[in-house]
């Protein structure tokens, strides 16, 4: 993650491919459904996160819920 707003609900992401909505490996913004999920991650942070498949109608693409990712 390569920003984070918690108060705005706001975050900034480096991602891999999502072949589902033909994005290449990129580095975008996306709102978050629900802003408390950010509370406990900080700048830096690798995440997993499930997507919305279509923008809101603001044109956000939002995240239903993003994590710190899980150790492997």
């Amino acid at each position: 993650m390569t920003e984070v707003d918690p108060q705005s609900g706001r975050i900034e992401l480096d991602h891999d491919p999502i072949p589902s909505l033909q994005w290449p490996e990129m580095r975008m913004g996306f709102l978050v459904e629900d802003k408390r999920q950010l509370a406990a991650l900080r700048k830096g942070d690798a995440v997993e996160f499930e997507l919305v498949g279509q923008p809101n109608k603001a044109g956000d693409h939002v995240i239903k819920q993003i994590a710190p990712e899980r150790k492997k």
